[in-house]
């Protein structure tokens, strides 16, 4: 989706601290996404596709840092998911997938088998479970929570980090690596603030 992606423009204010990337195919504005650095440490990720936000950054006060924080982390399935989650809200950042929680009852399914035979009638309802409600996770949570007794709607089957985040997560390391190819491991210029007795000074775009 994002292979062909160049970076089509980039705005920094505020000395540094907040940026504005611009990154897809010139020929297209499929896919084509723009990308926040704004207050209160987060990245915004807006386009062709549902918006994510990842927030909670708190070591560096410069957007380059915060872009790199999250591009660059390859923890998907929890610390990217957890920083989504604090962006945009624990459901928002919840997404449910049918193969998957069939995958997970069929797991539990095996495990309940290992086990002894009292549990033939809790293995009779994840097998119709299967069979007939995994369509959705309000259905399968619904028909599991009429054997309330086992608590098993309380298992999170078919749970995984949702489809726009892991792509919006793929533009930000995209992203990254644009600037980098542009402006060389150190990133943005405009990113790279000192300050000298009070005054504040940008360096030098010349990589030493």
């Amino acid at each position: 989706m994002l292979a062909e992606h160049r970076l089509l423009g980039e705005d920094y204010w505020d000395e540094g601290r907040g940026a504005r990337w611009l990154i897809g195919r010139p020929d297209t504005i499929s896919c084509r996404c723009e990308i926040i650095a704004g207050i209160f440490g987060s990245l915004v990720v807006h386009g062709d596709f549902d918006t994510a936000r990842f927030a909670s950054y708190g070591d560096h006060t410069d957007a380059w840092s915060r872009l790199c924080w999250m591009a660059d982390c390859t923890d998907i399935a929890y610390y990217v998911k957890q920083k989504a989650q604090i962006g945009m809200g624990r459901h928002s950042a919840t997404g449910y997938d049918e193969e998957v929680a069939k995958h997970d009852l069929r797991q539990l399914i095996a495990e309940y088998r290992e086990s002894e035979s009292e549990y033939a009638e809790v293995i009779d309802h994840l097998v119709e479970a299967l069979a007939h409600y995994t369509e959705d996770e309000r259905t399968l949570r619904g028909f599991l929570a009429t054997r309330d007794r086992w608590d098993l709607w309380e298992h999170t089957f078919g749970r995984v980090v949702p489809a726009h985040t892991v792509i919006s997560h793929l533009a930000l390391n995209k992203c990254a690596w644009l600037l980098r190819e542009r402006h060389g491991m150190r990133g943005p210029p405009a990113c790279r603030v000192r300050i000298f007795g009070g005054v504040v000074a940008q360096e030098s775009a010349v990589q030493p």
